[in-house]
């Protein structure tokens, strides 16, 4: 059972490293995205003594810088913001709302929206 666990672990470790190692363009090795890796995970540990609700508080601040800087980016740059809302709209005006329910065993088609 432990075996399993850590080769899971493992998995991930390795993994992190190599998504830092592509990320970084090649300028993290591989073994500082492994150290790296450990040390943000023993770092996490470490908080969880404080209690899990500040732990819980910790990555909501994290997702809330992700999604702040992603905002950011996404405003900034007129092309994709203009693209993706022309993009949205398009599918938006081509969706089908048929949907099919099970009757006896057949698919029937039901209504349209």
């Amino acid at each position: 059972m432990e075996v399993a666990i850590i080769g899971s672990d493992m998995q991930e470790v390795i993994g992190t490293a190599i998504a830092l190692y592509l990320l970084s363009d090649r300028h993290v090795p591989l073994w500082a995205g492994v150290l790296i890796t450990v040390a943000d995970t023993f770092t996490f540990l470490g908080l969880d003594k404080y209690g899990l609700r500040k732990l819980e508080l910790f990555f909501a601040f994290l997702i809330t810088v992700m999604a702040v800087t992603f905002g950011y980016l996404h405003a900034i740059d007129d092309e994709a913001s203009s693209h993706f809302v022309k993009v949205f709209f398009k599918i938006q005006s081509k969706l089908d709302f048929t949907y099919f329910s099970v009757s006896g065993g057949k698919y029937v088609k039901s209504g349209h929206a």
